[in-house]
């Protein structure tokens, strides 16, 4: 399944074609998304993101997570999903990450919007969060723009490295979505 953003950006749902890609993106990117990324370190080898996918894949058939690879320009640049789907209480979370040369260009921005679009659409979800290390400026500021509702600082959560990090969390409910969505349309 492939969800287009525009003429430039499109989510491919993840498979097993994409690990060496993966891998590569991750290799030339490791400094940078090792800082708030828990799971860069393990990631060494082309089996690493084999092994990754297939759970991944195992996840989206329970209907427990949906899980995209950025392409900018047809190029793999990030990935995007909505794991922790709770289907009994209809939410979800998304995470996402992108390589440093693909950022400041709206790309995670525009991929969040329709994901959250699918989460809602498509999933039927009525809660959708995004958490961010409290550090992680760029990443908090996806929800911000997107009208989420800060709703607090869970403290020293997320173990990176060496470090736990304070990770804020923000959410949106399908109502708020349908009344930003609209909003945005009309501006």
């Amino acid at each position: 399944m492939i969800l287009p953003i525009d003429e430039h950006i499109k989510l491919e749902v993840i498979a097993p074609h994409h690990a060496a890609d993966l891998l590569d993106v991750v290799n030339d990117n490791r400094q940078y998304l090792s800082r708030f990324l828990p799971w860069v370190g393990a990631m060494q080898k082309v089996s690493d993101f084999e092994r990754y996918i297939q759970q991944c894949e195992k996840l989206v058939s329970e209907k427990a997570e949906m899980s995209f690879v950025i392409l900018y320009h047809d190029v793999l640049v990030g990935r995007i999903g909505i794991h922790h789907i709770n289907r009994h209480n209809q939410n979800g979370a998304i995470g996402y990450w992108l390589a440093e040369t693909a950022g400041g260009k709206g790309i995670m921005l525009r991929c969040c919007r329709t994901v959250i679009d699918y989460g809602f659409d498509v999933l039927q979800l009525k809660r959708i969060e995004i958490r961010a290390a409290t550090e992680n400026v760029r990443s908090k500021a996806i929800p911000q723009k997107l009208g989420f509702t800060f709703e607090g600082v869970m403290r020293k959560a997320e173990l990176v490295g060496d470090r736990l990090y304070d990770i804020a969390v923000y959410s949106m409910l399908w109502e708020e979505w349908t009344e930003y969505s609209n909003k945005s349309e009309n501006c």
